[in-house]
């Protein structure tokens, strides 16, 4: 008998929200947020965390589970997202705009704490930030020029800037110390600068210089999502191009700016655990005699980054709803077995469309892949290379279909350097298929087509059908 739940209908996708509490933490992340908590609230102030990281690796979930955490031991907290900042603002507007969104968050959090007259400064500074329009120049051009008490600024304006920079600090502090008095329930401010990496390398570079020159006073915490090689593109304006001549000046002004780095652990993530979690939610789970297969599957080629599998799992959600009609025009009955066969080869070629889009290109061309030989090298302008004799080979690479493959990735380092994932990956295909491969694997490379990012219209690009491939040298 069917319950209320059987009737409620099963998402189609998945969002790339992050995770923001505890109970959703799929990708084991909460220890680390409660270590870096530990070391948060028994560390000297002030102090900045780099939370490092590429592209949708999970920093905004690592700190939303850090802020969480921090909230319970005497800690205020403000968060800003700053690439929210950025939209529709001139890079001179940018700066000031963060740095009032994170007195406003904290603002709103602490106002209950405050006297009056906190609450007061407070305006006072945001209204400051509001009229000071030049501030984020300033900030440059105090770093960049070199200007202190020994080297000060001659030109009037410059000095008039500086000034009012010196005294938006001193406001700052004062708001801070009033914060943390013994009758108020916190004892440190933290500041969360979420997407700083999703800004313009330049003006990635002028809001860490702003924190470092206003905010950084004592009972602060600074934990910013930026990543070291942003922090490099913004600074080639100011070092030239980086070289191994000049790398320590990109390092000491990253390492001046935080001095906590903390990179993402991707390696450590419960991927299987996530993806699991979503493909159960969607309306296309798959069979449990093939679970094993889908997350092998997915670690060898999107690995352990959760936009990448949440990605995956909503270009499969989607085609699979495309697949039996893609059987019916055909008009024949799948064989026993196929069904669940042929989600697995959907979910596999979407998966290594993302990963190694080259070695996808070679499966349109010719899909049982067993099959490519001298000939096809040739034909692909593969030069392959000296292999020992398949009783002496590695298993890697004891096949000539195996061989080609090595060849081919040898002439692209991305693929160069993932090379044994690939060979992986197409053997794990192979034996969870089984035989003929040439026929599901084309069919199902027609439906995935309909997501490639080059349009291929289900076929071999034009550089694979014709001669235009480069030669693997």
């Amino acid at each position: 008998m069917a319950t209320d739940r059987d009737r409620v209908p099963r998402p189609a996708s998945t969002t790339d929200r992050p995770i923001l509490t505890s109970s959703d933490d799929t990708l084991n992340l909460k220890r680390y947020a409660l270590a870096l908590a530990e070391f948060v609230v028994n560390s000297e102030t002030p102090i900045t965390i780099g939370v490092q990281g590429e592209c949708g690796s999970g920093k905004s979930s690592l700190m939303n589970l850090f802020r969480q955490e921090i909230e319970t031991r005497r800690c205020a907290s403000a968060w800003v997202n700053t690439w929210e900042h950025a939209i529709f603002r001139t890079p001179r507007e940018i700066v000031p705009a963060i740095l009032r969104g994170l007195l406003e968050s904290l603002r709103e959090q602490c106002q209950a704490y405050w006297p009056s007259s906190a609450t007061d400064q407070l305006r006072k500074v945001v209204g400051a930030f509001k009229k000071l329009g030049r501030v984020a120049l300033a900030f440059a051009a105090y770093q960049g020029a070199g200007m202190s008490s020994a080297h000060p600024a001659t030109d009037a304006a410059d000095q008039s800037l500086l000034a009012g920079v010196a005294g938006l600090k001193r406001e700052f502090e004062g708001i801070i110390d009033k914060l943390v008095q013994p009758d108020t329930p916190y004892d440190r401010v933290v500041f969360f600068l979420d997407d700083v990496d999703r800004l313009e390398p330049g003006v990635a570079v002028e809001v860490l210089e702003a924190l470092k020159n206003v905010f950084e006073v004592e009972h602060c915490v600074f934990v910013l999502a930026v990543d070291y090689e942003v922090v490099v593109r913004g600074l080639e304006s100011r070092f030239g191009p980086r070289t191994a001549e000049n790398e320590r000046e990109f390092r000491s002004f990253f390492d001046k700016i935080v001095q906590v780095p903390f990179s993402v652990p991707v390696s450590h993530h419960r991927i299987g655990a996530l993806l699991r979690e979503q493909l159960a939610r969607g309306r296309h789970a798959p069979d449990p005699a093939f679970a094993g297969h889908f997350e092998r599957i997915a670690q060898l080629t999107v690995g352990a980054v959760p936009r990448n599998v949440k990605k995956l799992v909503n270009l499969f959600s989607l085609l699979s709803e495309i697949r039996p009609g893609e059987n019916q025009v055909r008009g024949a009955a799948p064989e026993e077995g196929a069904g669940p066969r042929a989600e697995f080869c959907l979910f596999a070629l979407l998966a290594l469309e993302m990963a190694y889009p080259r070695i996808y290109r070679l499966l349109l061309a010719q899909p049982d892949f067993q099959a490519w030989d001298d000939g096809f090298a040739r034909r692909h302008r593969i030069r392959l290379l000296d292999f020992p004799s398949a009783e002496s080979a590695d298993e890697l690479v004891d096949e000539k279909w195996e061989q080609v493959v090595f060849s081919f990735c040898e002439a692209d380092p991305h693929l160069r350097a993932r090379r044994s994932h690939v060979l992986l990956a197409l053997n794990e295909l192979r034996h969870a298929l089984g035989e003929p491969l040439g026929p599901i694997v084309g069919e199902a490379a027609e439906i995935a087509s309909l997501s490639a990012v080059e349009r291929t219209d289900g076929r071999a690009p034009r550089e694979v059908r014709g001669r235009e491939l480069p030669p693997s040298e």
